[in-house]
């Protein structure tokens, strides 16, 4: 089977210059490569609002996890009867200069779109190791649950590279527990 995508602009109604004509063809490209049905697309302004906010999205989740600049923060896993921390959630937190704060929501889709998955999913897991580390020399020791992608879990290099980065900053697998959730396990499979 072969296919075609096509994505165009109209000269002068989409631009003068052939830069313009060039990029807009390209965004109308873009949109109709994620069509489910493909036919073609002419370049129209709706589509560059809607492009040009998911290339700035892209952007700014490529800067952030790029530049190593996500943060983690912790939800404490209390228990009941002692009223004791038992343990805590990693979650995942994106801030961009530009933007502002990205929902884990969206900026995980988005590092998925570009390519970026296994790049933030094992900075989240130095991250969280370094964390261990740091509490391990004043705090009781818990175990801390990180949230996983399908595309990790089938990714055979994450085992090694989640045990070369415990072993680096001297953790326990003990103290992590891999978490996946249901849909994100079916939306993998999927693909």
């Amino acid at each position: 089977n072969v296919s075609t995508t096509i994505g165009a602009a109209v000269y002068p109604r989409d631009g003068r210059r052939a830069t313009d004509l060039l990029r807009r063809a390209r965004i109308a490209l873009r949109s109709e490569a994620s069509s489910d049905e493909p036919e073609g697309r002419l370049y129209s302004p709706q589509l560059s609002t809607r492009t040009d906010e998911e290339f700035k999205l892209e952007a700014a989740v490529t800067r952030c996890v790029e530049g190593g600049t996500i943060d983690i923060v912790y939800q404490p896993k209390v228990s009941l009867s002692s009223r004791r921390i038992t343990g805590a959630e990693a979650l995942l937190r994106v801030h961009d200069d530009e933007l502002g704060d990205i929902a884990p929501s969206i900026a995980i889709p988005v590092a998925d779109r570009i390519g970026l998955t296994d790049k933030l999913g094992n900075l989240i897991v130095a991250k969280v190791a370094q964390h261990i580390a740091e509490w391990d020399l004043t705090d009781p020791v818990f175990c801390v649950g990180v949230n996983i992608t399908g595309i990790q879990l089938c990714n055979a290099a994450f085992p090694r590279m989640l045990l070369a980065t415990l072993d680096r900053f001297g953790v326990s697998p003990t103290r992590i527990n891999l978490e996946i959730t249901e849909g994100s396990l079916i939306a993998d499979i999927e693909r």
